[in-house]
């Protein structure tokens, strides 16, 4: 039996430093000649000290497979071998000699007067050499969908300093050159979670991370790299007006080739954000609601990553401008805003076709007049918001028509709809089941067309005619959905005294209840506890991470990632003292525990960092 010492690294007595690097007394020569295996415990660091061939070595104690301890392999002219699944290594490198298998760390050691000093510090270049492996690994998992690869490899590059930007962006990389079909649910997952880890508690980002990048493996799966377009060689003889023309007959004829080039074009020429907006909105607008407002979501995500990426001036691992990015990013939308289903060619929207083409013809001349800023006050936002929720389609179109003539501004009209989808999830009531996707189209489509308009507004009459009709269509889907309120759920305020947690005055007690009703889908008893949380004031942080951790514990679903980023994205825009703001977060709440319960990526996350940690997975060891 090899058994485990803790030794003081107090340097005073224990230690000294040498070439920079701490060294610590671990053994002495006699204590190996001995036993030859010997495994100590310095600054956290599990080491294995033996005697092969006449000479002492220290590498890391733990296979790094899955965790064995290595002092209970054999060795055989200068290998080890652990032996559980019978990895190989080199005891003076640590290189692994089985394919596919991750190099064991050693550490520098010196002899001193019969004793010997180990450094808990690995040998030189073994941290990048790490990060370019586990970045190695990283790649094959998502080519393979690995779970548990793609988990080790997040592990190992948070260990080795990777920011969970960079990991993610590697992925997103991944992601968007082998989706032959364009942007799509795994790099919304993404991008989701690349917004959501700053909100996270420290140990549930890693679980972020792996999501991630597991649903955009899996999206991405199967299918060779996606070929990637050039600019057209004549940008300087092209202007806006007629790329944009160009962009619009492309995605009519659905020639989804010949719409990129142009697009690249754009990115080529230096458009800024705003022509880029107006560009892809004109595109996506001329048909009605595109795949169930899937488009304008992918559309807005594409933006959101392209930021993610590249926040405080980074660029994905490997890349070399923002332009090329940018280029790769946006480009990935054209294929689904191409071939994207469009529903005038529905049967349920017909009803709503004629008030949405009255509306339309006459905005050129709606949003040529000065807007006023002082338009949302007075309860104008709250009075469209209920038109929104209960009109007919002509209501709803002259409810719209009249906000216009008032001045109200496009950004927002694209709020009131934010608005209106809070209020169709928050009211969705859970005896109609089975209709939970319906409500959560309503909200990712307002939530993605809000933060497009707020890109854009105001950048030119074009651009607000196509925001304006994009609002308009998701105003005819809350219209659409009106059913899905029958019958109408009573908010948490609403349900008396009976709805107010025990715990009310006790912020952690609330939230520990939270992750019970989402454990057993209490999904009225989770919306309560979300509602008199803000309604205290207690520290949001603690609701975001905690709403942050019930998501990652589950193999949650695309919608279910959608909801919780719409929520705290409209919470944030709306603001804390909005009680529509409140109601975001609610909202997101309740869909999210009424979903079923998975936990493949959970368990997968924790083995990883178990092992990170020198920590092993058999009880035996």
């Amino acid at each position: 039996m090899c058994h485990m010492q803790t030794i003081s690294s107090d340097t005073s007595s224990n230690g000294f430093e040498a070439d920079g690097r701490p060294f610590i007394r671990a053994a002495s020569v006699a204590e190996l000649e001995q036993r030859p295996f010997k495994v100590v415990t310095l600054e956290d660091r599990h080491i294995l000290l033996l005697r092969a061939d006449g000479q002492i070595r220290a590498l890391d104690s733990r296979c790094p497979h899955m965790g064995y301890p290595l002092s209970q392999g054999t060795i055989r002219d200068g290998v080890l071998r652990c032996h559980w699944h019978h990895w190989r290594f080199d005891l003076a490198s640590g290189g692994c000699f089985t394919e596919g298998g991750d190099d064991v760390a050693v550490f520098p050691l010196v002899i001193r007067d019969g004793e010997v000093w180990v450094s808990p510090v690995p040998l030189d270049g073994y941290v990048r050499r790490r990060t370019d492996k586990f970045l190695g690994d990283l790649r094959q998992g998502m080519e393979e969908r690995n779970t548990f690869l793609i988990a080790k490899a997040v592990a190992g590059l948070r260990a080795n300093g990777v920011a969970d930007r960079d990991i993610l962006s590697a992925g997103a990389m991944h992601g968007l050159r082998f989706r032959q079909g364009g942007f799509s649910m795994g790099l919304t997952i993404l991008t989701c979670m690349g917004r959501l880890v700053p909100d996270l508690q420290e140990d549930d980002k890693a679980l972020a991370d792996v999501h991630a990048l597991l649903n955009c493996a899996r999206d991405s799966f199967g299918g060779p790299p996606r070929r990637m377009l050039r600019p057209l060689p004549t940008a300087e003889f092209t202007n806006k007006a007629q790329l944009k023309q160009w962009f619009r007959l492309f995605i009519e004829d659905r020639e989804a080739a010949g719409a990129e080039r142009i697009l690249r074009t754009a990115i080529a020429a230096h458009y800024p954000t705003e022509d880029l907006v107006e560009l892809l909105m004109a595109g996506a607008t001329d048909h009605y609601f595109l795949s169930t407002g899937h488009v304008i979501d992918f559309t807005n995500k594409a933006f959101e990553l392209f930021e993610v990426m590249t926040a405080d001036g980074a660029l994905p691992n490997g890349e070399t401008g923002v332009q090329s990015v940018l280029e790769t990013t946006l480009s990935s939308v054209v294929r689904p805003m191409a071939m994207g289903f469009r529903h005038e060619e529905s049967a349920d929207w017909q009803e709503t076709i004629e008030p949405q083409e009255t509306l339309f013809a006459a905005l050129p001349i709606l949003l040529s007049q000065p807007r006023n800023a002082q338009w949302a006050g007075d309860g104008r936002t709250e009075t469209l918001r209920d038109v929104l929720l209960a009109g007919k389609p002509e209501d709803i179109t002259r409810a719209l028509h009249q906000a216009l003539e008032q001045g109200a501004s496009v950004d927002a009209l694209s709020s009131v709809l934010a608005r209106a989808g809070i209020h169709r999830v928050a009211r969705f009531h859970v005896q109609n089941e089975e209709d939970w996707d319906d409500v959560l189209h309503v909200i990712s489509y307002a939530n993605a067309i809000d933060a497009l308009t707020r890109r854009a507004v105001g950048h030119s009459l074009e651009n607000e005619i196509a925001l304006m009709k994009a609002v308009t269509h998701g105003a005819m889907f809350v219209y659409l959905t009106h059913f899905l309120n029958i019958p109408r759920a009573p908010l948490p305020a609403e349900r008396g005294k009976a709805a107010v947690p025990a715990q009310l005055g006790d912020k952690v007690a609330l939230l520990e209840k939270l992750l019970y009703c989402a454990e057993f889908q209490q999904v009225e008893e989770a919306a309560a506890i979300v509602h008199y949380y803000q309604e205290q004031k207690y520290p949001l942080a603690g609701l975001k991470a905690t709403l942050g951790k019930a998501l990652l514990r589950e193999d949650a679903t695309f919608h279910t990632f959608q909801m919780l980023d719409a929520g705290l994205r409209q919470h944030a825009v709306l603001g804390p003292d909005s009680p529509d703001g409140r109601l975001a977060l609610v909202a997101a709440t309740r869909y999210m525990v009424a979903q079923r319960l998975r936990r493949n990526v959970l368990f997968s996350t924790q083995n990883a960092l178990k092992l990170q940690r020198g920590e092993a997975l058999n009880e035996e060891a």
